[in-house]
Formats: structure tokens, C-alpha cells, sequence
């Protein structure tokens, strides 16, 4: 979700947030370090070069909104060293493609402008969780009836009603 009012957008629920940021000069831009062959239908950690201003030891990369090359772009946390950082691309074709040397894929991100990281639960780990409260009382059940006049068979009692 964008929020232009305090110049954020979020995601995954609140997840990650992040600044927004103008990315289109090359100064913020990730470019391919070296020509790459990908197969068809595979992806790979292709190693790009960052701007020469960027120092830090990591960064995060998120795909351009203008992606030129041939291969889907995936956004990604990398370590740097020396400059050089790996972003994962996804050759969709059947047939191989090539990409250029100094194409540019990726916005560099600074890990220190992101606003706030949510740690993330995997579904594994929520099926151990009992999310379902206690079940009503049988005079809770019969005064949401009558509020919501809810058309029920007139023959069951509020017991049997209760256990159905």
C-alpha cells in the first residue's frame, strides 16, 4: 500500500515499509556487472554493480518499474563486497537470453531507510496456535438469534440448537 500523506509504501500486512524514493538515475541504480547467459525456464543469481558512492556492507534491491531486459527481475537483500552485490532473475522463455553487461535491472535501496520490519510467521508455525475462542453459551446463541432474527427450525430446543 502506498501512503503519499508520510511518503511511505508497505508491504506484506505492514511486513516491511519503506520510503519512497525516486529511483531513476543511475547514481541509485544496480547495473549487471557482466554479460550473462540464463537457460530457458530458470532462474539465476545474477552479480550486478552498485553505485560507486555506496559503501555499505549490505543493500536491498527491488526490480524497476521499467525493466528492459528480457528476464523477470526479483527483489532481494544482498551482501556487498567490493561494489558488487548478486540479484535473482527468472528467465520465463523457453529458448536462452543474454544479458548485457551495464544493463541496468535494479534500485538500490539503503537498509537505514526502512521504517520498520514485522517478523513473519510461516503457516507451519500457526497451525499450532489455536486461534478459535471458547464456544458461546447457549443464552449467548438464542440473544444473537433473536438480534439478527435468524429464521431457524422451530422444533429443536436451544440445547439441540447448541449442539448442532
Amino acid at each position: 500500500m502506498i501512503n503519499y500523506s508520510n511518503n511511505t509504501v508497505t508491504f506484506y500486512d505492514g511486513l516491511i515499509v519503506l520510503q519512497l524514493q525516486g529511483f531513476n538515475n543511475m547514481n541509485n541504480c544496480a547495473c549487471i556487472y557482466r554479460t550473462v547467459c540464463v537457460p530457458g525456464f530458470s532462474e539465476m543469481l545474477v552479480p550486478v554493480r552498485l553505485p560507486k558512492h555506496y559503501k555499505g556492507a549490505e543493500a536491498i534491491l527491488e526490480p524497476l518499474p521499467n525493466n528492459l531486459t528480457q528476464a523477470f527481475v526479483g527483489g532481494c537483500l544482498t551482501a556487498v563486497k567490493d561494489g558488487i552485490g548478486v540479484i535473482r532473475m527468472l528467465n520465463f522463455r523457453p529458448h536462452p537470453i543474454t544479458l548485457k553487461r551495464n544493463a541496468l535491472v535494479a534500485s538500490v535501496i539503503f537498509p537505514s531507510s526502512v521504517s520498520s520490519i514485522n517478523p513473519f510467521e510461516n503457516s507451519s508455525e500457526q497451525q499450532g496456535k489455536n486461534t478459535n475462542s471458547e464456544k458461546p453459551s447457549v443464552e449467548e446463541l438464542e440473544k444473537f438469534v433473536t438480534e439478527y432474527k435468524l429464521d431457524l427450525c422451530a422444533k429443536l430446543t436451544p440445547e439441540q440448537r447448541y449442539d448442532s
